[in-house]
């Protein structure tokens, strides 16, 4: 977790707090980490608060930010964490404030440590979001206020407007006066809050937030997005570190997480664009769909005023390249990001049209189901998110470019095809480069009947390298393989030579042992330690889903813990952090036991069963 700069505003006051080595006895859950594919950015936007931003923006200025920052990537919702509720009570010390502030009108009656305003704040912005394409989640923070009835009393005043598609809970100010930094969530809370959130409606989700994993609910995830908002961080891979944990621990779930504090603009703000270059960072390592929101405290840090800009983006460099006879990829740049739309056609002005809506100033549009051997005219068009837009058409001339003709010859037949067994599960092929400078990939065929035909039926898989790992294969089991050459114009050639290779059969007793223990410090001047272990099989196959259990030594000592074998065999544990510790000393982590349905685990065969790292 990284040190904490939290903001609040009572009766125009701004306190600030640092809060530094709070959590360094803190051991880690048994929630196992994993991973899969990548997921997308599918939710990109900003957070509010009332004492987060002065002057506070009107509703255009909102949604401008929102979609500049959804329109960082390719088909993002641009949304908003809107927050309702606010952290209130009486002095300076917030961490002592109970009541949660509804800035809206009172429905009538009375409502354990909730107080509300005369007037509706929100109402006039969220009528404005219904018709504008934002979406938001209405956030509270609780402090001793009863979690479901902030909830009914929240969606029975804004149920009604269609932007809204769920409710967040701040974990972080949930009774922070009876426990540092929140009450945790139990799996009872986040499960019963869930269900009271979908009462009002069945689509919407419920997210809560917080800075650290042990506040959350230990084991129920639900439909829960699970947002993060730590700070303070050294760098921005300290950033990208933390929150690809915070992805891998809630895997499937979607996650979201809030960055642009101003405790860490020592280093962002000499990125060249701070909310896309980040949140890029972040969604190269997160598995899952993910929502990047940036927050209101440096909202005019990086956005621009609305109406503040009336210069259309200059267009320069427009070309074509990678003509084929289907096809065509136009490229041009602009001064600033910016949408990309290419008109064309084979007559002027040309009527069709292809976009990216995402902004860039790099822009490459490829056009395809183009005609062979048919002159094309065009034209470029990019506007920037304050709605300013340029147009160049080569001075009214129209640019150019002609496609190929059809190209009907295939790449040659792949030579030298080889297929080794080198496990009962898996049989590598390899095979010469082809060489043709329009090569695409290859396909690859396989049977169990020799002399087999290249077609659906025995299709397996395609590939852009010449090797091919078969993992999909049953012991004691004959395979026969055949690939082929496919070109741009998805031209195929011949099949290469057939090779076969033959499994061995499976061992009765499948065994697993710990091949290496890699270890890593982190977090300068707050150490903590990360000890990935690899589990592996007889063969050094990994060994997913695996349950390994171990225990930290030296200067973090912890009991048992565990974690699960990703699809690498590789399973994480986090060290306590430790604040200030000697040089030398060591963070020491030791596997106790590896645990598989159906598996045996075999310390004698371990290459290494601890491992440590030491602090310099």
């Amino acid at each position: 977790m990284a040190k904490r700069l939290k903001h609040r505003a009572y009766a125009s006051i701004v306190v600030c707090l640092l809060l530094v080595g709070m959590l360094s006895s803190i051991c880690l859950s048994d929630i196992p980490l994993v991973k899969a594919s990548p997921g997308a950015v599918i939710y990109a936007g900003c957070r509010e608060s009332t004492y987060g931003i002065s002057p506070f923006p009107e509703p255009e200025e909102w949604e401008q930010d929102m979609k500049i920052m959804a329109n960082n990537w390719s088909g993002s919702q641009p949304v908003g964490v809107w927050i309702v509720g606010i952290l209130a009570g009486e002095g300076e010390d917030y961490m002592l404030w109970t009541e949660c502030n509804l800035q809206f009108p009172s429905p009538g009656g009375s409502y354990e440590h909730v107080i509300f305003d005369n007037t509706d704040f929100h109402e006039p912005y969220l009528d404005y979001f219904d018709t504008h394409g934002i979406k938001v989640w209405l956030q509270v923070e609780p402090g001793l206020a009863d979690v479901p009835t902030l909830i009914d009393l929240v969606l029975n005043r804004y149920g009604s407007h269609s932007c809204v598609v769920g409710f967040g809970i701040d974990v972080e100010w949930h009774k922070q006066t009876e426990h540092d930094w929140g009450i945790p969530v139990t799996d009872d809370n986040a499960q019963a809050w869930e269900a009271k959130v979908k009462s009002h409606n069945s689509s919407y989700t419920l997210f809560l937030k917080h800075f650290w994993y042990t506040w959350m609910p230990p084991t129920y995830r639900g439909n829960i997005i699970f947002v993060n908002d730590s700070q303070g961080f050294g760098n921005l891979r300290g950033m990208v570190s933390e929150f690809e944990d915070w992805g891998a621990r809630y895997y499937p779930n979607v996650v979201m997480y809030q960055y642009g504090y101003e405790a860490d603009k020592k280093w962002w703000k000499r990125l060249s664009n701070p909310p896309k270059d980040i949140g890029d960072a972040i969604a190269a390592v997160v598995d899952q769909d993910l929502g990047l929101i940036w927050v209101d405290f440096t909202l005019r840090d990086v956005f621009p005023p609305p109406g503040g800009d009336n210069t259309p983006p200059v267009i320069s460099n427009v070309a074509s390249s990678s003509i084929t006879g289907n096809s065509a990829t136009i490229t041009w740049d602009t001064d600033e990001l910016s949408d990309s739309v290419v008109r064309y056609g084979t007559t002027t002005p040309p009527g069709s049209t292809e976009s990216d809506a995402a902004m860039v100033t790099s822009h490459s549009i490829t056009l395809t189901n183009l005609s062979e051997s048919t002159t094309y005219y065009y034209e470029v068009q990019s506007t920037d998110a304050s709605s300013n837009t340029a147009v160049d058409d080569n001075n009214g001339s129209y640019y150019t470019f002609t496609t190929t003709e059809a190209d009907t010859t295939p790449p040659a037949a792949p030579t030298g095809l080889t297929a080794t067994a080198v496990s009962h599960s898996q049989i590598d092929l390899d095979w010469n480069n082809n060489t043709e400078e329009d090569l695409s990939h290859y396909h690859v065929y396989r049977s169990t009947t020799s002399g087999f035909p290249c077609d659906g039926s025995t299709f397996l898989d395609e590939t852009t390298s010449s090797d091919y790992p078969d993992t999909s294969v049953d012991d004691n089991t004959t395979y026969y393989y055949k690939v082929t050459a496919v070109d741009t114009s998805s031209n195929e050639s011949d099949p290469s030579n057939e090779a076969n290779a033959t499994t061995p059969e499976a061992p009765t007793v499948l065994t697993m042992h710990v091949l290496r223990i890699d270890m890593e410090l982190l977090i300068p001047n707050q150490y903590q330690a990360k000890a990935t272990v690899y589990i592996v099989a007889e063969n050094d196959d990994p060994v997913p889903s695996a349950t390994v259990t171990g225990h930290w030594e030296g200067i973090a000592p912890t009991g048992g813990i565990s974690s699960s074998t990703n699809s690498d065999g590789a399973a994480m544990f986090w060290s306590p952090k430790v604040k200030n510790p000697p040089s030398g000393s060591l963070f020491i982590f030791v596997v106790d036991d590896v645990t598989k349905d159906g598996w045996t685990y075999d310390p004698n065969a371990n290459v290494e069963t601890r491992d440590n790292v030491m602090v310099p």
